[in-house]
């Protein structure tokens, strides 16, 4: 508690400091007091990120830096709905289990070594973290990751530290994987998200599905092959031992699903024709003679025909009729990083609003003198840097409307600089504060923080270079 008040005071003393010296005259000062403000919560979490998220509905208005209904329309922003569209639809995969038997596909047919254990989940994973929260596949993942664990712990002809090193590093397999899956779509993680609307409110740049793609996938490609060969070296020798029985637990938790049934082929149906939509809009959109469809709308559609879709489901012993999606289960979808977009685009329109950008603009004759690609280099360092010590969507949050005022002032395209620095907000594997993934697997008890630490740390060396890779071939 004595920590809780401490965090407290480190936020408002700067906001109380600034009142009292200029009162409300000086609206770059109280923005800064509020960002620095929102910078200690999130980053220390002293209170829910969610919670945080809504202090510019409080303080803007009340100390002049912007109009209440100007400021709440960040917050029902289309990519917001865009996002709980996606939420919905990866809701109703859970719901069925489908989720879970497309993970169990796909590590039942790969080798049943170790290291092919691991690709296997690592595969499923980042598949799966493309189009559903990778929070929410980190914990399913992991569910099944016990399985296969305590197989090694127990059953296994291993020494116990050899299984340790080995369960361990398959967890942070799975956390990992979650995070760079999640880099590849637009949907995949909200910093990806935050860019796109980021960039077409304040710039009118639209940054769709298909053209985020173009960057994801490649760092996808380049980044998910690279972690599971360096976290397979981890494991030591046994890495290529085999274990076939390890095959038998997986077949087992399949064949306990039984067949796909009606309900999961419709949701699988409405999921693939949804994420088709979304790849494809631009060629829908030619086909319809206008711009008609947006991302939002596709996942809005979606999501609608969940709700309106009828299906008999079996429930204590009798069956009852429902549809693909109820709004009881609807609830449940983690409403508080909806929240979080709005915080972050009061923030980005904040900046604007009380002239920290001009001011920005004006102090960076320095980095003009700078190379591109060095400035790039530097703020993808210091993007990971500052993301490993606070959530990945509040570095976002904070820092893009700086870094874009800057490139718009020396004249470097935004995309060029904005890109690379949302994949590293998503690319810290060295701490569990930096993303949920991290969080998780840390309830495996084997696995510790410096396990984290030293194999994060040669990811974050590789992420840094897979990113400046990607966007020098784009």
């Amino acid at each position: 508690m004595k920590t809780y008040y401490q965090l407290f005071a480190l936020g408002v003393l700067p906001l109380a400091i600034c009142v009292g010296v200029s009162g409300l005259s000086n609206p770059i000062c109280l923005f800064v007091a509020c960002l620095w403000l929102m910078l200690v919560w999130w980053s220390t979490e002293a209170v829910p990120l969610a919670v945080t998220a809504l202090v510019p509905i409080v303080l803007f208005p009340l100390l002049g830096i912007m109009d209440l209904g100007a400021l709440t329309r960040n917050y029902a922003n289309p990519i917001v709905f865009l996002f709980m569209g996606g939420f919905f639809i990866a809701k109703s995969l859970e719901v069925w289990g489908l989720h879970r038997r497309i993970a169990f596909i796909i590590v039942s047919v790969c080798p049943g070594s170790p290291r092919g254990i691991l690709a296997g989940f690592m595969l499923a994973t980042a598949g799966l973290s493309m189009w559903i929260s990778n929070t929410a596949t980190t914990i399913m993942m992991v569910s099944i990751g016990m399985s296969v664990a305590s197989y090694l712990s127990e059953l296994a002809d291993l020494d116990e530290s050899v299984a340790v090193r080995i369960n361990a590093t398959l967890m942070l397999g799975i956390a990992y994987s979650a995070s760079i899956g999640g880099s590849a779509t637009l949907i995949g993680t909200p910093p990806n998200l935050f860019l796109a609307t980021f960039l077409q409110e304040r710039y009118g740049i639209v940054l769709d599905m298909a053209s985020w793609m173009r960057y994801g996938i490649p760092y996808l490609c380049i980044m998910l092959p690279v972690a599971w060969g360096y976290l397979s070296w981890t494991m030591g020798p046994v890495r290529a031992q085999s274990f076939d029985a390890i095959k038998g637990v997986i077949r087992e938790q399949l064949e306990q699903l039984g067949r796909i049934t009606p309900q999961e082929t419709r949701v699988l149906i409405i999921f693939v024709l949804t994420a088709l939509a979304w790849v494809g809009r631009r060629t829908l959109n030619h086909w319809l003679g206008g711009p008609i469809l947006s991302d939002t709308t596709i996942a809005m559609v979606g999501a609608l025909v969940l709700f309106l879709w009828p299906v008999v489901a079996q429930g204590n012993g009798e069956k009852k009729r429902t549809a693909l999606l109820t709004w009881d289960q609807a609830q449940t979808i983690p409403w508080g990083v909806l929240l979080l977009f709005g915080a972050g685009l009061s923030i980005a329109a904040g900046v604007s609003e009380t002239g920290l950008q001009a001011l920005i603009m004006n102090q960076v004759a320095m980095v003009d003198q700078w190379p591109v690609w060095a400035l790039i280099v530097g703020l993808t360092i210091a993007t990971l840097a500052i993301t490993e010590v606070s959530s990945n969507l509040a570095s976002v949050a904070m820092l893009l409307p700086l870094i874009a005022a800057m490139a718009m002032q020396i004249g470097v395209p935004l995309l060029l600089v904005c890109v690379p620095v949302t994949l590293a907000a998503s690319a810290a594997f060295m701490l569990p504060i930096s993303t949920p993934p991290n969080a998780i697997i840390l309830a495996y008890r084997p696995l510790t923080i410096r396990m984290m630490v030293t194999r994060g740390v040669v990811l974050n060396i590789v992420s840094i270079i897979s990113i400046l890779s990607v966007v020098a071939i784009m």
